[in-house]
């Protein structure tokens, strides 16, 4: 086989990378978010950093935080909050998949599925994407964040599982079954 090394994005807690606000990037029709994530603190900051949010006008569609004791995941999807327990104090990287269909939240962490809720997501007006911070300046990130994806459909436990240490294109030829998808 072939070895695969995402990209990785190294956060210092002072910056944010920020996107348009493209409809594929809501949950509101179903769709998958899946990227790698290590902390980079030891000592626990006063707030849970964000890994990624979309925030509009109108307020914020969802939130995805690592949790101040690197001890899991605070997952805010409209009014709703939900904590996933796990273990990020290895300093490894991670890797963390939502899934959303049919007013359902399931969360993976390493390929095994760590919490399924019922949610109820609200898009919201011209919402932008944040990674690195809840809204551009607050709740920064430190640490890395890796081969971040977006897809329009929900992707099955098998298609995350298999493709989490492969690229969507690989050089046997073989792509990833939802290529199509990828946003």
């Amino acid at each position: 086989g072939q070895a695969y090394t995402p990209d990785v994005l190294e956060l210092d807690g002072r910056e944010t990378l920020v996107f348009a606000g493209e409809p594929e990037f809501s949950f509101t029709q179903g769709g998958s978010v899946e990227f790698w994530v290590a902390p980079g603190w030891v000592d626990a900051p006063g707030y849970d950093p964000a890994i990624l949010s979309r925030v509009g006008e109108t307020g914020t569609e969802y939130l995805v935080a690592l949790l101040r004791e690197r001890n899991g995941l605070g997952v805010l999807v409209g009014d709703s909050e939900h904590v996933v327990s796990f273990d990020f104090s290895d300093g490894q990287l991670h890797h963390v998949a939502l899934v959303t269909a049919d007013d359902e939240l399931a969360v993976l962490i390493d390929g095994r599925v760590r919490g399924i809720f019922a949610v109820s997501p609200t898009e919201v007006d011209a919402g932008l994407l944040y990674v690195g911070t809840s809204n551009g300046i607050d709740a920064a990130f430190e640490g890395a964040i890796a081969a971040l994806r977006f897809w329009r459909i929900p992707l099955t436990q098998e298609e995350v599982v298999s493709f989490a240490l492969r690229p969507v294109l690989d050089k046997d030829g073989r792509e990833h079954p939802a290529l199509d998808n990828l946003v």
